[in-house]
């Protein structure tokens, strides 16, 4: 969000902008909604585009015209978009032409992912009404049902659960038990993920719909758990996590996919997948340990952005996710306690090179921190989402908002060129001597100044680490 312009709730009956000069100006007022509204059910703000020109805010009053004269929307909940000018238009509209209010459907954006609900330019938002996701295009007036069923498909009775888009909406993912497509093999209550790709057809959108997580097992389902751990800003690449053997082909390292049980209570297996988009193809990322679930908001936490610890970089080739798991063979077991330490990893998916970023250049087996399950834990993890796990590398979940279940800004830890900044409670280099956690930056070879002869190379991580906090205080730790 831009820092000059603020939005926010109060407790007033509407939401807020907090002006560069410091003023408060109401985003509904007298002037900018019908006459006769009444805020007694509140006007609250959700999501906005980067430069907050457009917000997205979500109100049981009728706050624009659309409706039939005289309805009463008798508490049912209706999305609408704030431009720039100050003027609401109404966006909970259904196909038909319907506002979903008049047709007895609240209507809602969600609250514990908003990653792509509206466009960068502000142009398209999705919204969900009753059991199904809609995309509305504002300037052509039209809505697309995200989830029909293609012809020959089975269907079901699941709910779409939105999962992300792309920076102008025309890639957009969401997981659905029921099966959507041909060629579907999900279950209930085990969905698959699938791609919905805005087309014009004749002047009117349509829906090119596709299933990136086909189960090629006969009797198997994917089953996608959580939230889709990233998505890059063009939607070419999609990272996921998933029960099912999805992919035939070893990855780099000669590793390929298990039946897993990402959810288990035990410590079990989680196959993570990338799904390319432009080239349909797609391949393991890792397999990892099911208490690896922040990587994709799993069974530990409330499956809220601010626990997924997982990034893409904007061009989606570098995509950085923490494992318990010694993926590139080295000993993660901790000095201390002995238990595996969960360390960051970073995978170049243009050559299936994974790094491991965090691990000890020496060899030397990592000096961990236990992350308590207690308030306010560790300051690497405000959002707790690592509680009762021993970290020696880490990187941040989403920045929370007002409450635990908000969280709309991802930090840019992660660059196009494979750069990184992460956290590590282990010495990474001699001039790290406080025995806390401190920031640290990774870059692969060819990236600054790292070649496989500088002094900061370490073949341990496949790159070039150098310390970014002092290493020499004990006042602080980094967040």
């Amino acid at each position: 969000m831009s820092n000059s312009n603020v939005a926010f709730s109060t407790s007033e009956r509407t939401s807020y902008r907090r002006q560069a000069d410091g003023e408060f100006v109401p985003l509904a007022t007298a002037e900018n909604v019908p006459a006769g509204t009444k805020f007694a059910g509140g006007v609250n703000f959700r999501t906005a585009t980067p430069d907050l020109s457009d917000a997205v805010i979500v109100s049981p009053q009728t706050l624009s015209l659309g409706f039939k004269a005289g309805f009463d929307p008798e508490g049912r909940q209706s999305v609408y978009e704030l431009s720039s000018i100050g003027s609401f238009t109404l966006i909970s509209v259904l196909p038909s032409g319907q506002p979903a209010a008049e047709a007895g459907l609240i209507a809602g954006v969600g609250i514990a992912n908003l990653r792509g609900v509206i466009a960068s330019d502000g142009d398209r938002v999705v919204f969900g009404a009753g059991e199904d996701l809609y995309l509305r295009d504002l300037p052509r007036g039209q809505t697309l049902r995200l989830g029909e069923p293609q012809v020959g498909a089975k269907g079901g009775e699941g709910a779409a659960e939105f999962q992300a888009a792309n920076s102008d909406a025309s890639r957009i993912l969401f997981t659905d038990a029921s099966r959507l497509t041909s060629d579907s093999t999900a279950k209930l209550n085990e969905p698959d993920l699938y791609m919905c790709e805005v087309e014009e057809d004749e002047g009117q959108l349509a829906c090119a719909l596709s299933d990136l997580s086909v189960d090629h097992n006969s009797g198997e389902a994917a089953n996608v758990v959580g939230k889709v751990s990233a998505i890059d800003e063009t939607g070419a690449h999609v990272y996921f996590a998933a029960d099912g053997v999805l992919a035939s082909t070893p990855n780099a390292r000669g590793e390929v996919p298990v039946p897993g049980a990402c959810e288990g209570k035990d410590e079990s297996i989680c196959n993570v997948y990338e799904y390319n988009t432009d080239t349909h193809q797609l391949s393991l990322v890792a397999v990892l340990s099911s208490r690896d679930d922040p990587d994709w908001a799993g069974r530990t936490n409330l499956r809220v952005l601010g626990n997924l610890t997982t990034r893409s970089s904007p061009n989606g080739r570098y995509f950085t996710f923490m494992s318990r798991r010694p993926l590139t063979g080295y000993d993660n077991r901790d000095a201390r306690s002995g238990q595996p330490d969960e360390e960051v990893f970073q995978l170049d998916s243009s050559s299936g090179k994974l790094s491991c970023v965090s691990c000890n250049p020496t060899g030397a087996r990592p000096n961990g921190v236990f992350d308590k399950d207690v308030f306010p834990g560790l300051l690497v993890d405000h959002p707790r989402s690592w509680r009762e796990r021993w970290l020696s590398g880490s990187t941040p979940g989403w920045t929370l908002g007002p409450s635990l279940s908000t969280a709309l800004y991802q930090s840019r830890y992660l660059s196009n060129s494979g750069r990184e900044f992460f956290n590590s409670s282990d010495a990474l280099v001699p001039q790290d001597t406080n025995n806390v956690n401190d920031v640290y930056e990774f870059e692969p070879p060819g990236v600054g100044d790292c070649s496989t002869t500088a002094k900061t190379y370490s073949p341990t991580s496949g790159g070039c680490v150098a310390l970014i906090s002092s290493g020499g205080s004990r006042k602080n730790q980094p967040s």
